[in-house]
């Protein structure tokens, strides 16, 4: 079904349509203007393929550095949680509770900028047209 909502795929069935009916119910375009139009179809054809290309290959890129992304260690000021009074915890528990959400919080953002960090490089590297 993704296929068939394809630009390109429609690109090529306008095109044999046109060089179907031409040759077999004789309009009689012109030769010149069929091998324009066939080669108007071609550039385009070519020149998704490469875009596509190139997306697919960040695509895959991008995965595997959100995938294998290792964040960077964290200093001990960064882990300190919120010093509000009201949000203090009671009792040990619930501190701990809260200083292993702050860790993972803070390892999550880390690794969330050196995934950007990363993709910026790779954007950097290969632009697309």
């Amino acid at each position: 079904m993704e296929k068939i909502k394809s630009r390109k795929f429609w690109m090529v069935v306008v095109s044999a349509v046109l060089l179907v009916l031409n040759e077999g119910l004789g309009l009689k375009v012109p030769t010149d203007t069929v091998l324009s139009f066939a080669g108007v179809v071609m550039a385009y054809l070519f020149g998704q393929s490469y875009v596509d290309g190139k997306q697919s290959s960040i695509q895959q890129v991008t995965q595997h550095i959100i995938t294998n992304a290792q964040p960077e260690p964290l200093e001990d000021d960064e882990l300190e949680g919120n010093t509000d009074s009201e949000s203090i915890p009671e009792d040990e528990s619930q501190q701990s509770d809260n200083n292993a959400l702050a860790q993972l919080e803070a390892e999550r953002l880390a690794k969330i900028a050196v995934i950007e960090k990363q993709l910026e490089e790779l954007k950097a590297a290969n632009p697309i047209v």
